[in-house]
């Protein structure tokens, strides 16, 4: 049996990785759990769920700590071949309670984005504290596979043996994606005349909202544009990010509108989707704005979104510290005359192939 965790099933880009790898290996007749910390989400017809505790406990820190414990005894009782680990937020709780089990279960940890953060201004003692983590994933877990060859460069993974250490990139259905595209988007903002520029992701430091505000207001002062931020908030972030749009004079020209279980028809409604990420690991919102053909601005430092455009055949490049970069990038795609279209670039990340290298990474284990 193959236990697939991640900490929690929301409207995030490793969930949606989550519950695609679990569909794909059911269908290839697999026996899966899928387990997670926190409830919530659908794990898909039929799948097993097992969630490890009732509800939230406003600590992501103690959630990790509690939903270890109850992981360890699940696995004690149900003893899975495997357990894959399919987001950075989870591999703490996965080793510490795989480590704890006799006997240990196979554990694959899924590198979902850059594990040291280079480009975050935190303290030394967190940068301190995620090297050593690096090097609890290198010593503990079978199989290690990120999802962008960059995410390897650490030297906790330099000697290694190869068999140990995989790149499987992110994928998307592109086809279902073009067919959920078909969909309402449910801003009013997508009736009317201006153009609307885009951005997803949760509202963190690492998505660098504050420089896109500082950019949209460069960009507003030449256009009529609006931009909608799609993403959830945490530890009062909304609150900085609508602070700052009003000193910037763009309050009313910038829509927060939390998470959506319907993603596809936004993009496909936008005239430009951006992405202003300090760092990433492989950007799923990218491969889903060029799943169905919106104009991409990535940040160079954004994980492998520039492999993903093609370093700028197929969408704009900024840098993401500088405001007046990344306002020529956003204007340069919603200038027809200058628009860089995405054409099909998505196929070459369509997930039936992605997902099928999943069969490698398991063969000897399971």
């Amino acid at each position: 049996m193959i236990a697939i965790y991640v900490h929690q099933i929301g409207a995030t880009g490793v969930a949606r990785q989550t519950l695609s790898l679990v569909d794909y290996l059911r269908s290839r007749g697999r026996d899966v759990t899928l387990v997670t910390t926190l409830p919530g989400g659908n794990a898909g017809p039929g799948a097993s769920h097992v969630v490890l505790l009732p509800k939230p406990m406003g600590s992501r820190l103690a959630e990790k700590a509690l939903g270890a414990i109850r992981l360890r005894k699940w696995l004690s009782r149900t003893i899975p071949d495997v357990i894959i680990s399919m987001g950075n937020h989870g591999h703490a709780t996965v080793l510490s309670a795989a480590n704890m089990c006799c006997p240990k279960p196979k554990v694959v940890v899924r590198i979902s984005n850059e594990l040291t953060r280079s480009n975050d201004p935190s303290t030394w003692i967190r940068k301190v504290v995620r090297d050593f983590g690096v090097r609890i994933i290198a010593r503990s877990a079978d199989r290690i596979v990120a999802v962008a060859a960059d995410l390897l460069g650490h030297p906790a993974f330099e000697k290694l043996q190869s068999q140990r250490l995989w790149v499987i990139a992110n994928g998307v259905d592109v086809f279902d994606a073009r067919s959920r595209a078909q969909g309402f988007a449910s801003h009013p903002w997508f009736l009317k005349d201006f153009p609307v520029v885009l951005s997803v992701g949760r509202l963190a430091a690492q998505k660098n909202f504050e420089r896109l505000l500082e950019a949209m207001a460069i960009v507003m002062d030449r256009s009529d544009a609006r931009l909608i931020v799609v993403g959830a908030s945490r530890d009062g972030k909304l609150r900085e990010l609508k602070s700052l749009s009003e000193k910037l004079d763009i309050a009313d020209r910038v829509s927060f509108v939390g998470e959506t279980d319907s993603i596809f028809p936004w993009y496909s409604h936008a005239n430009c989707f951006v992405l202003p990420s300090l760092w990433e690991g492989a950007p799923n919102v990218v491969l889903e704005a060029l799943a169905v053909g919106t104009p991409v601005a990535v940040s160079r430092t954004a994980g492998n979104a520039c492999e993903m455009i093609d370093h700028g055949r197929f969408g704009r490049v900024f840098d993401p510290r500088d405001a007046d970069d990344m306002a020529k990038a956003i204007c340069a795609q919603l200038d027809h005359s200058t628009t860089i279209r995405p054409k099909d670039r998505a196929l070459a990340y369509d997930s039936r192939r992605t997902l099928s290298e999943w069969d490698h990474v398991l063969n000897g284990i399971v």
